[in-house]
């Protein structure tokens, strides 16, 4: 890549920085609250309600102590509830650290 094509990718970049996903999701859930954010299985919810979901969990998440730069481990399968942990998670600033729900209790 040339040197001037590299300087205008960092001056556009620097121009339109990009925006956190959780900012662009609750401008999304403004925007359109009603469209269907998420369908897993024979559940759906709407931006709105993934945003509501999201940030309740990550209100209680900030009240037990998580803090930015934190992990969180999130043990559950794949649903509506997983994303919305992972979207709490991010909100904080801590990192969602996924892990097997058919691990055995012991090793979670």
């Amino acid at each position: 890549m040339s040197q001037s094509r590299l300087m205008a990718i960092m001056e556009a970049v620097t121009a339109n920085p990009p925006q956190p996903y959780v900012r662009a999701l609750t401008a999304h859930a403004e925007a359109t609250p009603d469209k269907v954010a998420l369908t897993v299985g024979p559940e759906s919810v709407t931006f709105h309600e993934l945003e509501r979901q999201a940030n309740r969990l990550a209100r209680a998440y900030a009240e037990e102590g998580v803090r930015f730069g934190d992990y969180v481990t999130i043990g559950l399968p794949n649903s509506v509830g997983f994303v919305v942990a992972v979207i709490a998670t991010w909100k904080l600033g801590a990192v969602p650290q996924p892990i097997s729900c058919r691990l055995p209790v012991l090793e979670r």
